[in-house]
């Protein structure tokens, strides 16, 4: 019976996980470490070749349960977006804060010094500067004069079948295996910028191209990855927190400043979304203190 619970947990764990990659700014793979399945998500992908069946296994499970909380979620997610954009913005807000504990736990040291503070808040601005990068890369890139000002997306993934687009459902698909792998980097976001609003209503060769290059992405990045959090424990996972303080920048940018433009003159309304808010977003933050409990099951 234990042993079923917890294969059983891997798939509530990839459904928890999946349903977090539908937000815009809260990412999947900060939310796997909280719940203490991105380790062995690495080292699932990196050992399908010494132990297939058992690795394997093991992703199918995940995977099941990611999937279906991506497309069970994924309108209804969006939906509230649309019509509650502050107080749902503050319940992932307090569940992206909620994991960083569990983050800060990875860099614990016997003994804090000045050089130990100094260097890891380095890393750790490093790492929001990447993401805030990465947020801004259309504007950056806008302002260098590299693409035209009517840009609105990096990436086109609809059209023929041409050269040009074949490279370009490349280059979308190893990106998206980087938002996908990299905690703190939201894989939704990164949609949105690529130019895929819809995935359904994308071309079926532009699916396929983008498949491929995702899984070949998956696998190119995952032993350095591994490597890096194994051999550079501390300034790994200061950088993954940047990464996750940066992405805060999101849900602010998307749907809480936004929000309060919305809200008009009326003083209620402020009072009750303020009240609101404020209990999600206590929420949100206790919800993934409590998950973390679970992250050795």
């Amino acid at each position: 019976m234990k042993a079923f619970f917890k294969r059983f947990m891997v798939t509530i764990k990839g459904f928890i996980i999946g349903s977090s990659m539908a937000v815009p700014g809260v990412s999947g793979g900060t939310m796997a470490i909280v719940l203490g399945i991105y380790d062995k998500l690495l080292a699932a992908i990196n050992g399908l070749r010494k132990n297939f069946k058992e690795n394997a296994g093991f992703l199918i499970k995940f995977g099941i349960g990611s999937a279906i909380g991506l497309v069970a979620l994924y309108e209804v997610i969006g939906r509230l977006l649309d019509i509650f954009p502050i107080p749902v913005s503050c319940l992932f807000f307090g569940a992206v804060i909620g994991g960083i504990p569990t983050l800060l736990k990875k860099i614990k040291p016997e003994k804090v010094t000045a050089s130990f503070c100094f260097t890891s808040l380095l890393w750790g601005v490093f790492g929001v500067a990447i993401v805030l990068g990465v947020a801004n890369i259309l504007d950056i890139l806008k302002l260098l004069g590299v693409i035209g000002a009517d840009v609105t997306s990096l990436v086109a993934t609809t059209g023929s079948i041409t050269l040009a687009n074949v490279l370009l459902w490349i280059v979308t698909g190893l990106v998206v295996s980087i938002a996908l792998i990299l905690p703190g980097i939201s894989t939704s976001h990164m949609l949105i910028i690529l130019g895929i609003t819809s995935i359904l209503s994308m071309p079926l060769p532009a699916l396929a191209i983008i498949g491929i290059s995702l899984l070949v992405g998956i696998f190119a990045i995952t032993k350095p990855l591994e490597w890096a959090m194994n051999r550079f424990t501390r300034p790994t996972y200061c950088v993954i927190i940047g990464f996750v303080i940066g992405s805060l920048g999101d849900i602010f940018a998307e749907y809480i400043i936004p929000g309060f433009a919305a809200l008009g003159s009326v003083w209620w309304h402020w009072v009750l979304t303020l009240l609101v808010s404020a209990v999600l977003f206590v929420g949100g933050l206790l919800g993934l203190l409590y998950l973390a409990k679970f992250s050795d099951d």
